[in-house]
């Protein structure tokens, strides 16, 4: 074999393996795009929202008195936006003393609550 020879068949070879390695590239990107493709398809399905008619409305909640809440209410938390919510009636009716009483009530409690 002369050496031109043997360079043809090696640059066939060369050209054969990188031929089939491209389609093994493209073979890899392809199987790579329609993973990536389905894989959105699942993501987007996760998010539908649905809503339902309710046949009855809910019945309205009868407005409590704070006063009475205050009294069973145990959460220094719970107590102390009770407090704000009647110092914010209060000041409404132009009770200030009353308003000034519920405030005071209300850090105290939120500082004995901080205290531990």
């Amino acid at each position: 074999m002369t050496p031109c020879g043997r360079h043809g068949v090696l640059f066939r070879r060369i050209q054969a393996a990188s031929g089939a390695e491209r389609r093994r590239r493209l073979i890899r990107r392809l199987l790579a795009g329609v993973a990536v493709a389905a894989s959105a398809c699942a993501h987007a399905d996760q998010y539908q929202s649905e809503t339902r008619e309710l046949e009855q409305a809910p019945a309205q909640q009868q407005k409590q008195d704070p006063q009475k809440l205050l009294e069973g209410t145990t959460d220094p938390y719970a107590k102390a936006m009770l407090l704000r919510d009647l110092a914010m009636q209060a000041a409404e009716r132009k009770d200030y003393m009353a308003a000034a009483k519920y405030l005071e009530q209300a850090i105290g409690i939120q500082l004995s609550a901080a205290r531990g």
